[in-house]
């Protein structure tokens, strides 16, 4: 039997085809060259089962990667919440301190309009009572005079 394609080649001139074997006849001489290779080849590991085999330990190692990786992702993803609820907390505490401080300045900003109100009236005070004095001090040296002139004299009497 041939295929049909053989038939085909055979009738445009081209070589002739031979005929096909079935599957599983193997002529004495095929034998003899397959059954040292397949020796050969059960002895020492293929290309292909080595292949699979790099591959197999490949993805071992990939997995055992992938683990690792994994394990440090999470500890980091940890890390980084702990980090994020630690900020947002003193984030929070901030603003309710700088709220407390602003309140604490805006009271002594009151309290400074208060006495510098009080300074200006007491400023006053003041000026009046050193020009009270200025004019009490004069007048005691006046009085002072006159008391040293009468005791002079009244000294003078008496001796």
């Amino acid at each position: 039997q041939t295929p049909a394609g053989a038939a085909d080649i055979s009738k445009k001139g081209r070589r002739p085809t031979t005929p096909l074997k079935p599957a599983g006849t193997c002529t004495a001489a095929m034998r003899g060259l397959v059954i040292p290779v397949v020796a050969a080849l059960a002895g020492q590991a293929s290309p292909v089962s080595k292949v699979v085999t790099m591959l197999k330990e490949l993805q071992q190692k990939v997995i055992a990667d992938g683990a690792k990786e994994q394990r440090e992702f999470d500890a980091y993803s940890s890390f980084c919440k702990t980090q994020a609820a630690e900020t947002q907390h003193t984030i929070k505490n901030g603003l309710a301190e700088q709220e407390d401080l602003e309140a604490i300045i805006d009271k002594a900003n009151s309290d400074i309009t208060k006495q510098s109100t009080k300074i200006e009236e007491h400023g006053g005070e003041v000026s009046a009572a050193e020009s009270d004095l200025k004019k009490a001090t004069a007048e005691r040296h006046k009085e002072n005079e006159v008391f040293r002139g009468e005791e002079a004299n009244l000294m003078d009497t008496i001796n």
